[in-house]
């Protein structure tokens, strides 16, 4: 498949890593808490930013390694990756004057991510399929079960 770079900005202030629901088109958006409960973000602004769902991502850093990494969506102008998930998840992210980068605790690897001006920013690829492609369709649960059901009685 082809590749599609985006580049996610690294923010300390953000509580939960956030995309505009544009960045992967082909990726479902699913439900998740917050959205079932109408939940919104506040921006820096203080204005208010509904929240549409969550999207998994299957990235790839520019060093090859790979990671599912969970963006809410909402209308917001570029993708912020929240410091404070990724600490959360098992890694340190150090900032520096000119970049930074992300170790890996568990495996001792490291991501590292470039300031441009006054911005911290992270290189990922998605497959062309997952940046612009259509999404894929839940499938009810009721559907697997019929199925499941219907080659349980042919036997």
């Amino acid at each position: 498949p082809g590749w599609v770079r985006i580049k996610t900005i690294v923010d300390s202030g953000a509580s939960m890593s956030i995309a505009p629901p544009s960045m992967a088109r082909g990726v479902r958006v699913d439900e998740s808490e917050m959205s079932r409960a109408g939940k919104t973000f506040i921006s820096a602004d203080q204005g208010r930013i509904e929240h549409q769902g969550q999207q998994v991502l299957h990235v790839t850093t520019g060093e090859g390694r790979h990671g599912p990494p969970i963006y809410q969506i909402g209308d917001v102008h570029r993708p912020l990756m929240a410091v404070s998930q990724t600490c959360g998840a098992g890694s340190h992210v150090l900032f520096t004057s000119g970049g930074g980068w992300v170790y890996n605790l568990v495996d001792g690897s490291t991501t590292p991510f470039r300031r441009n001006e006054h911005i911290y920013e992270l290189g990922m690829w998605l497959t062309s399929n997952d940046a612009n492609g259509e999404p894929r369709k839940p499938v009810a649960q009721r559907t697997i079960w019929r199925t499941l059901h219907s080659r349980r009685s042919r036997t």
